[in-house]
């Protein structure tokens, strides 16, 4: 019965990837005119975020189900959970497929990944309850979707300075939303 539910309202509500300010592509582009540099401290940032341990039923909020990748950019992804169900997200760079982050987020918390390098990625997530670290996957509830709009995480040098993307997606309906998402299966995802 909530399986159907979530089923039908992921097919006639509209799903929000929503921008912080209006701004180009659905996002909030920034500018800088420092000189890109990453040291050995910038990336160390990451490793503060818990990697995945074996919890019963749920894992702490932002946990990293495997560890970041393509983490040498300056670009964000603020992943808003308003549902009442737990969900994991995976940004998937469409060229390689390769899964750039794979990261829980708990029901009715929110998430920023940071120093997303450039990469044009597909947006895929799962909600649901009773997580298995096993599987890595939610034991019941389960409902896979995809943002259809894919995310460019480029960043663009300019006389001015770098200019990159930052993006807010929410998982929950939103009044006047500008994305849409699909249903998809276990397998795809």
């Amino acid at each position: 019965m909530l399986k159907n539910s979530f089923r039908q309202l992921a097919l006639v509500t509209v799903m929000a990837l929503t921008p912080i300010n209006m701004a180009v592509l659905n996002s909030e582009v920034h500018a800088s005119s420092l000189p890109r540099s990453l040291t050995s401290s910038n990336s160390s940032k990451l490793t503060g975020i818990p990697i995945a341990q074996r919890y019963s039923g749920s894992l702490p909020n932002g946990t990293n189900i495997i560890p970041p990748q393509n983490f040498q950019g300056r670009g964000t992804l603020k992943v808003i959970n308003g549902t009442g169900y737990d969900a994991i997200i995976k940004l998937i760079d469409k060229a390689s497929g390769r899964v750039q982050r794979f990261v829980y987020v708990q029901a009715n918390q929110e998430v920023t990944l940071k120093q997303i390098g450039f990469c044009d990625c597909t947006l895929k997530f799962s909600i649901g309850t009773n997580w298995n670290p096993n599987t890595q996957r939610f034991s019941q509830s389960r409902l896979y979707s995809q943002f259809r709009e894919s995310l460019n995480f480029g960043e663009i040098r300019t006389p001015a300075g770098v200019r990159w993307m930052n993006y807010t997606a929410t998982l929950h309906p939103v009044k006047g939303g500008t994305a849409r998402t699909v249903p998809i299966s276990e397998r795809d995802f």
